[in-house]
């Protein structure tokens, strides 16, 4: 172990926030790779607590690994950290309210590619409106929501696009349903969840729009409205709920289409498949939670009560919880030429949120690290699908007991 003074170069790969929870199992993923000679880069961990970074460091018999330390909410520090590494994979969220904005501005002015687990999409945006013509410039990549938000369904749209586009047919449309989901939830999640309501007024207003992170040229049409209601499902013969994360994965998606080009009349949605009727409207009505929260006196009291019950930010689900986890995805690509739909099944063996997330953001670093000047768009705030295309995650996934499989 030593510190950012002592080091004579630069790193590959940084990971920022490394003694958070996720933080850790990012660490863990790297050192698990490293040990069976799988990584071959010279990385580091930092964040601003210098001694929760060595007690990681001694945990994880990290001897030879660098400590970088720097405060997100000190641009001067940011910058010190951010010139030392060529990828910083940062974990310190939630995004909007920890200064990640100024993790990211240190990176387009020092040429250093980023990548993050955000399900924020006002962070996105605005990482979007004030970074990404300077980034597409300087050749940085920025790649916000590189974990289960929104990766395997950014991912899992493109492959089926692509299947379809190989078959001669053009898609226009992916509905992903969500077929299981088993694990736990931590509590930088919840903060997360608990904080959204605290943005301006102003950015809470944009993000109510379904293509508010679209590119510009890309083209506006009328996507279909978020599922907020019980609906019963031909393809998957079931009932099916809102999913708490397609008010993110779905507008991550359509960013991608634009970005790629998946065609002017594409669209994507999201939801969950339930065990009834009843389940459904549960997670339906589950909705007004949310919408409770922005209250100003009940939306206080809701949040003070959550924050005495649930985990704290840096509890977690434990390791018996992440391995014997298991999610998968079902979409339903199709093209307007009246024929079946290509069924693509996106799935992993372990808790979605952790367990596969910390293996998901370190495929993204991993990439960035080694195979940036070979990634096609050059650069700029871009999504996981239209920085790093399928092949080149499902090549790093697959090992890890992720699978992605096609049904024509």
């Amino acid at each position: 172990m030593f510190l950012n003074s002592e080091m004579s170069e630069v790193v590959d790969v940084l990971i920022w926030g490394a003694y958070g929870f996720t933080g850790r199992l990012v660490v863990e993923h790297f050192k698990s790779l490293d040990d069976r000679g799988l990584l071959n880069l010279n990385w580091a961990i930092g964040g601003r607590n210098e001694q929760k970074l060595a007690e990681i460091a001694a945990e994880y018999e990290l001897e030879s690994i660098p400590i970088i330390i720097g405060d997100n909410s000190d641009q001067e520090s940011i910058d010190g950290a951010m010139s030392q590494t060529k990828v910083v994979i940062n974990m310190i969220g939630p995004y909007y309210f920890t200064h990640g904005k100024n993790v990211v501005d240190a990176c387009v002015r020092f040429g250093t590619h980023y990548c993050d687990i955000t399900g924020e999409g006002p962070y996105i945006l605005q990482l979007i409106e004030e970074y990404h013509d300077l980034a597409t410039e300087n050749g940085v990549y920025i790649v916000p929501a590189c974990g289960f938000d929104s990766m395997p369904s950014d991912i899992g749209a493109n492959i089926a696009v692509n299947a379809l586009r190989e078959a001669g047919r053009a898609c226009t449309s992916v509905e992903n349903i969500v077929m299981r989901m088993v694990g736990g939830v931590s509590g930088g999640t919840i903060e997360s969840m608990l904080r959204f309501s605290d943005m301006p007024k102003s950015v809470l207003k944009k993000a109510a729009s379904p293509n508010y992170l679209n590119p510009p040229d890309a083209p506006q049409t009328s996507f279909p409205k978020d599922q907020v209601t019980p609906k019963y499902n031909e393809y998957v013969q079931s009932w099916t709920a809102p999913f708490v994360m397609a008010f993110t994965n779905t507008r991550v998606v359509r960013r991608s289409a634009g970005l790629l080009n998946y065609g002017p009349n594409f669209s994507y949605t999201e939801c969950s498949r339930t065990k009834g009727f009843l389940m459904s409207l549960l997670i339906s009505l589950s909705l007004l939670f949310v919408l409770f929260l922005n209250l100003p006196i009940v939306g206080g009291l809701l949040k003070k009560i959550v924050r005495k019950f649930a985990p704290k930010p840096g509890e977690g689900p434990d390791t018996e919880t992440r391995e014997s986890g298991h999610w998968q995805f079902r979409m339903f690509a199709r093209s307007d030429d009246g024929e079946d739909p290509v069924i693509v099944n996106v799935g992993g063996n372990k808790d979605a949120g952790y367990g596969d997330t910390c293996k998901m953001i370190g495929s993204a670093g991993i990439i960035l690290a080694r195979d940036s000047e070979n990634l096609e768009l050059g650069g700029g705030v871009l999504t996981p699908a239209s920085a790093f295309g399928s092949d080149r995650l499902i090549e790093l996934l697959e090992p890890e007991n992720f699978y992605f499989n096609v049904e024509q």
